[in-house]
């Protein structure tokens, strides 16, 4: 049960660094808008 826990860990450290990612894009094009 640990490998899979590690695993998911991970998954959810690279789905957060997507979604920081992506709001720092949406934020940079509702500022380009403005």
């Amino acid at each position: 049960t640990l490998g899979k826990r590690k695993i998911k860990l991970n998954l959810n450290r690279e789905q957060l660094a997507a979604l920081n990612k992506f709001k720092e894009i949406y934020n940079d094009t509702n500022n380009e808008s403005k």
